[in-house]
C-alpha cells in the first residue's frame, strides 16, 4: 500500500497503464473506489496470504508434485468421483423429502409444502477439493 500511495501521490492521483502494471506485478492489490469500499472482502477467518497469480514455476512445481503423489493412489479416480456425487444427490433428495414429511405433519398446507425445500452443503476438505481419495 506504501508503494501505491506514493505513487498516487507523485502522479498526482492519476495512474498510467504502465504504473498500474507494475504496481500490479509487485504483488500489491489495487482497491479503486471511494474510501468505504476500500476494505476488500475475504472469506473466513483470515485473509489470503496473497492474492497474486501463480508464477511459472508455482504452476510447474505444482504438476511435478502431482506426478509424485499418483504413484500413491491419493487421487481419486473419475468413476469415485461419480459415486461421489450420486450419492450426494441422493442424500440431498433424501432431505427433501425429510422435510415435506414435517412440514405434513406440522399441518402445514400444500401449497407451502410443494415450495418448501432444503439443500445439504459439503465442508472441509471435500468443499475445498483437497480431498483424498475415499475420503
Amino acid at each position: 500500500m506504501k508503494e501505491m500511495s506514493a505513487l498516487l501521490m507523485s502522479s498526482g492521483g492519476d495512474l498510467s497503464p504502465e504504473s498500474m502494471t507494475a504496481l500490479l506485478n509487485t504483488g500489491n492489490s489495487v482497491i479503486l473506489g471511494p474510501p468505504s469500499q476500500q476494505a476488500q472482502k475475504h472469506y473466513g477467518i483470515t485473509s489470503p496470504i496473497s492474492l497474486a497469480y501463480p508464477k511459472d514455476v508455482d504452476d510447474t512445481s505444482t504438476r511435478r508434485l502431482i506426478e509424485a503423489l499418483k504413484p500413491f493412489g491419493v487421487f481419486e479416480e473419475e468413476e469415485e468421483l461419480n459415486h461421489r456425487l450420486v450419492v450426494l444427490g441422493k442424500l440431498n433428495n433424501l432431505v427433501k423429502e425429510w422435510i415435506a414429511e414435517i412440514s405434513e405433519t406440522k399441518n402445514l398446507p400444500p401449497s407451502v409444502i410443494v415450495n418448501v425445500g432444503g439443500k445439504i452443503f459439503t465442508f472441509g476438505s471435500y468443499r475445498l477439493g483437497v480431498h483424498t481419495k475415499g475420503a
